[in-house]
């Protein structure tokens, strides 16, 4: 199963899905694995992409070129972490003219070059940077691009600056906080940050058309308690980049890892269906096919 739920702040997103798959194993469900996509920072909330079993390995396969967020920066704050996590001062800041904000909110907007905050998931000779600066550490990621678009100023009032942004796989809106306030001359840091899309996935516009899994992730053994998140199934076939197509008669061919031609199929990259489990094939210009994946058990 994939499914988007909604991660509350001051909790981890690995600790988040550990509370799911718990939840949904005491609901009945057999969950032995699971994954997600794009980490939420601790503080952050929002939107987050889940997978379970075997449908983790579709995770890659979701196309989520940009990710939406709506942030707060508090003005003044200073923190080694550009968030609430790791504040080292908070003084008054001098008030902004909002025009002077609109104009250095649109000049961000297209390909920003930036340094990723050491407090990051970014793996440092195979250890989490976020893990190394913990330890007190110094950590000095690599210059890197992130491209920006529709980055609009939502409110100012002082200290308070929150905008909306789109930015592509990988960016970090920290950093962004950081280069917005050195345009703006100020000190700031992120006191508020959600996810509010992926691609196409909107947890909220799903909520108004999919029956949600209604779990409690804190006290799941008691059942008359309120659920605290709804978990928001996905189609596969919707979420996947990919046309369906059923090959039920290749399914033991499959099943055996076994090569094929689709002599009347055009070339390119198919989810398939083969009865009792799911692949993507690439089918090549010879009419044979090549496995990218194969036997996802359906779940």
């Amino acid at each position: 199963m994939l499914a988007l739920a909604y991660k509350p702040p001051n909790i981890s997103s690995f600790y988040f899905a550990k509370l799911v798959k718990k939840a949904l194993n005491q609901q009945g469900f057999n969950i032995d694995k699971v994954g997600f996509s794009g980490t939420l920072d601790p503080f952050a909330k929002g939107q987050l992409l889940l997978a379970f079993n075997s449908y983790t390995r579709f995770l890659s396969h979701v196309n989520m070129p940009f990710k939406t967020y709506k942030a707060t920066i508090f003005l003044g704050l200073s923190s080694k972490s550009l968030d609430t996590e790791n504040i080292l001062s908070l003084n008054e800041e001098k008030h902004l003219e909002k025009a002077c904000i609109i104009n250095t909110l649109e000049a961000l907007n297209g390909n920003l070059t930036y340094t990723p905050p050491s407090f990051s998931a970014k793996l440092v000779d195979g250890k989490r940077a976020y893990a190394l600066s913990r330890e007190g550490k110094e950590v000095r990621l690599s210059d890197t691009t992130m491209q920006v678009s529709n980055l609009k100023l939502l409110n100012y009032t002082h200290p308070f600056l929150s905008f909306e942004v789109s930015v592509s796989k990988g960016g970090y809106i920290r950093s962004l906080s950081e280069i917005i306030c050195n345009k703006l001359g100020v000190k700031g840091a992120l006191c508020s940050l959600e996810r509010l899309s992926e691609g196409n996935l909107s947890y909220q516009s799903l909520l108004r058309t999919t029956k949600p899994l209604y779990l409690n992730l804190y006290n799941s053994n008691n059942t008359a308690s309120k659920p605290s998140t709804k978990l928001l199934p996905l189609d596969l076939e919707k979420t996947l980049p990919y046309v369906t197509i059923k090959l039920f008669s290749h399914e033991e061919l499959a099943l055996n890892g076994a090569k094929f031609k689709l002599e009347s199929t055009p070339t390119g990259i198919y989810l398939v269906d083969f009865r009792s489990h799911f692949g993507v094939i690439e089918v090549m210009e010879n009419k044979e096919i090549r496995y990218i994946l194969n036997r996802i058990s359906k779940c």
